[in-house]
């Protein structure tokens, strides 16, 4: 991919961003946002939607948060919010940006819909007010994936529940998960206790629960894309066949986003078959590169 880097943010971190698009430029632009361990390029599909986009005049922004790549362990999804707002208000200050859509992969789905909760502050307001599309692809359950983390899970929730109520939540409780990257103990229960900050798509919780979660979707201002893999090897009820029992989990997650709108509300569900988590099948890819060109060009 060819493009420009720019620092969008001094302080508390530097960060950096990567946008690509149409050579004029644009004030429409997509940000990409990976899951956990990704950084710039986060999926393979990313530069095919990147060129589809750029096609209907809109920029690609692929921005480096505090969590980055291997640093997510320490962090939290309130500090991956405030990297997204110095972000977007970094693109309408300098990039001249009037419309935003934001695309999560994987845990990007849980910084998207954080983003999305409104706090009641001016500022975040008017940041949110530019986003007129939100994509979720891939929103998985971190606690059920527990098994593929390479850790202890149960134990390592014992532990981290123990220091966190001694008020020791930035201790470290794992160097391993997923191999070598070290977590807090806030941090772990944030991604694999039930009820976390990150456990917003899990097929074990009520519908009450997943509204809690998800309820403020149906008016956020935006539309609100929820795009399934239906091969996901992160979610137990796709990767031992259930693609029955998945389609049906992603129901029940469009009906706790829609809200008391039900079926008014912008929101949409897309069960992409034989995708995997990333959707690294060409046709998987295509299939949510069109959704996404089909609700850009509705804007």
């Amino acid at each position: 991919m060819e493009g420009r880097v720019y620092q969008y943010c001094r302080s508390p971190a530097p960060l950096q961003a990567f946008e690509s698009g149409p050579p004029e430029g644009s004030e429409r632009f997509l940000v990409v946002m990976g899951g956990l361990t990704d950084g710039l390029l986060p999926t393979a599909y990313t530069p095919l939607l990147a060129a589809a986009v750029a096609a209907e005049g809109w920029s690609t922004v692929q921005p480096l948060f505090r969590g980055s790549y291997c640093q997510f362990g320490t962090g939290g999804l309130d500090r991956d919010v405030a990297d997204l707002s110095s972000l977007l208000a970094f693109l309408r200050d300098r990039r001249g940006a009037k419309h935003v859509a934001l695309l999560g992969h994987s845990t990007g789905c849980q910084i998207t819909t954080r983003f999305l909760a409104s706090d009641g502050t001016g500022g975040a307001e008017e940041l949110r007010s530019m986003v007129v599309l939100a994509v979720l692809q891939a929103p998985v359950s971190d606690r059920e994936a527990g098994p593929l983390s390479g850790v202890d899970v149960p134990e390592m929730v014992a532990e981290a529940r123990a220091l966190v109520h001694a008020g020791n939540g930035s201790t470290i409780v794992s160097r391993a998960l997923y191999g070598f990257i070290p977590l807090s103990a806030q941090r772990a229960l944030d991604l694999f206790d039930r009820l976390g900050a990150d456990d917003m798509f899990s097929s074990d919780m009520s519908g009450t629960e997943l509204s809690s979660r998800l309820g403020h979707l149906s008016s956020c201002g935006a539309h609100v894309v929820l795009a399934l893999s239906m091969a996901d090897e992160y979610v137990p009820l796709a990767s031992s066949g259930g693609t029955a029992g998945y389609a049906d989990l992603g129901k029940r997650l469009l009906a706790a986003a829609s809200g008391d709108k039900g079926g008014e509300a912008e929101v949409t569900l897309l069960l992409i078959d034989g995708a995997d988590h990333a959707l690294s099948g060409k046709p998987q890819a295509e299939s949510l590169v069109q959704a996404v060109l089909e609700r850009i060009r509705c804007l």
